[in-house]
């Protein structure tokens, strides 16, 4: 049975739960919480704050506002809807971002399906709304909104794909510059990056760095070897529901594997190769942890314990494992999940068809992994060198694993 280590470190949280329910940690914040009702708007009779009601089959009131959400669309306004936000407690008000409707009532709403754009050339899926227009090539994809009377242009969401080369630099505070820190500084000599721009987008939350302006929004993202650029420009006049589809467009882009990998790895010096038969040998019983949300499996020694938790204190990094020996004991291995790419350099082993690329220093042992075209980084003492190649080795795809 596997279990479920409580790490007490800075970058933790204290977990209670079996590591079977691993995906527990991914899809639950003890700051997002949901309510759901009929949703109406406030009269100026009305003296509570916000601009809408959710009202619940018993007449219960919750007041709610959006900043980024248009409450007041067709497509929400008189449905049952499910929210998702936080509850400002200075004046009572739940603000919400995020927003689906569990049942249609009103008879204004304009009924859309949602269709699956998947590019395996260009390596990303999405969803859009079927009255929006697709067109364009791997290199830029288009989306664009119907047309109303009276409008002049129509809304357009564009999706750009360029090669990027990055190689991570140390900077003077000993951490590693970013792709997008670098890809910026490249692009705008006159501005200075500020970690304030990046965002998290996406199903798997990735960095993108924003830029808006009265005439567009953008957000950019790499992925090893590629930068892409997800814009959007409003219609003339502006129609805020476009504005809103381009969120919801936005919240469900994700990356998928893509037909040709090459990308996937950066070029690292040249090492050794070694087939699977050299792979090490433990002695020690190993089992499985997986994910769900990041889509893949590995190998830990069945004695040991793990947590993993979600991370909001380094850019680069979108989720952290911590694996060690004791219950609570201090870390040993540790597992990220990259948001971007491995650093060039290290020696590259091979192992029935999967490269790693591994960096000695001193006592500090690290193994970059690509599993389809998600990076992951292992790391701990030299001492663990056969346990953490192991690992990185065994890492593989849960294609097969059902999203909870």
């Amino acid at each position: 049975m596997k279990k479920l280590l409580l790490l007490l470190t800075s970058l933790f949280v204290v977990l209670g739960l079996s590591a079977c329910s691993l995906k527990d940690q991914f899809q639950s914040s003890p700051s997002q919480t949901s309510v759901s009702g009929i949703l109406v708007e406030q009269t100026p009779a009305d003296k509570e704050s916000g601009t809408h009601f959710l009202v619940d089959v018993s007449g219960n009131k919750v007041a709610v506002r959006s900043l980024t959400i248009n409450l007041s669309a067709d497509e929400y306004l008189g449905n049952k809807v499910k929210a998702s936000g936080q509850m400002n407690t200075t004046d009572n008000v739940f603000e919400i971002n995020g927003l689906t409707v569990d049942e249609i009532l009103s008879k204004n709403t304009k009924q859309t399906k949602q269709l699956e754009y998947k590019d395996t050339d260009a390596g990303f899926r999405l969803n859009y709304p079927d009255d929006w227009k697709q067109s364009g090539s791997k290199d830029k994809i288009v989306f664009t909104a119907p047309l109303p009377t009276g409008t002049k242009t129509a809304a357009t969401l564009t999706i750009e794909q360029k090669p990027f080369t990055y190689e991570a630099k140390q900077k003077a505070d000993g951490t590693l510059d970013s792709a997008l820190e670098v890809y910026f500084n490249q692009e705008n000599s006159d501005k200075k990056f500020d970690k304030a721009m990046l965002s998290k987008i996406g199903v798997d939350q990735m960095d993108a760095l924003k830029i808006t302006s009265p005439l567009k929004t953008s957000y950019t993202l790499y992925r090893s070897g590629l930068i892409y650029i997800v814009t959007f420009v409003p219609a003339n006049p502006v129609k805020a529901e476009d504005e809103n589809t381009f969120n919801k467009i936005v919240a469900d882009f994700q990356f998928v594997s893509m037909d040709s990998n090459e990308a996937d790895l950066p070029p690292a010096t040249a090492g050794e190769e070694k087939t699977a038969s050299d792979l090490p040998k433990l002695d020690m019983d190993m089992t499985t942890f997986e994910s769900l949300p990041y889509q893949f499996v590995g190998k830990y020694p069945a004695s040991w314990y793990y947590a993993g938790v979600k991370n909001t204190t380094n850019a680069d990094v979108l989720h952290h494992y911590g694996f060690t020996d004791t219950v609570n004991g201090k870390e040993i291995i540790s597992l990220d999940v990259l948001a971007d790419g491995i650093p060039n350099g290290g020696t590259k082993l091979s192992f029935s068809g999967k490269t790693l690329v591994v960096f000695e220093n001193g006592d500090n042992y690290t193994v970059y992994s690509t599993v389809k075209s998600r990076n992951f980084k292992f790391a701990g003492p030299a001492s663990y060198r056969d346990l953490i190649l192991f690992m990185a080795a065994s890492l593989d795809s849960a294609d097969g694993l059902a999203q909870q």
